[in-house]
């Protein structure tokens, strides 16, 4: 009887890990997707936008300064978590205006529709 219990209580202890391991599975692919899906979108916007060798080499200095940015309020330990916040989105407000800055009128409106049918998308999800 005594087996018969401990190999009960294994059992159960066992496949209560193997669900709590499943969770955790299922919540990380759910977000690598929609990582994904969003530089997805990103990169056929981009692709529809026709960019200039030259726009590229912009949008180029462009990412990188911007991640430079990034990474330097992101190491700063002096800051609280809400400012981390709040400058980072600023500096995504900075980088978003500068490539529209590099961009033709058409492609600006091309940029902003896009941006609009993707967020309704990504609502929708």
């Amino acid at each position: 009887m005594k087996k018969l219990t401990l190999l009960a209580m294994t059992f159960m202890l066992s496949s209560s890990a193997f669900c709590q391991t499943a969770k955790e599975s299922t919540t990380e692919a759910s977000a690598t997707k929609t990582e994904k899906s969003g530089d997805a979108r990103y990169q056929e916007i981009l692709k529809a936008l026709n960019l200039t060798d030259d726009q590229k080499a912009k949008k180029k200095e462009i990412d990188k300064a911007s991640k430079e940015a990034k990474l330097k309020v992101e190491a700063d330990t002096s800051l609280s978590d809400a400012d981390k916040k709040d400058k980072l989105k600023q500096i995504r407000k900075d980088k978003t205006a500068s490539f529209m800055a590099i961009l033709t009128p058409e492609q600006v409106d091309l940029y902003k529709e896009m941006k609009k049918k993707s967020a309704e998308n990504k609502d929708k999800e």
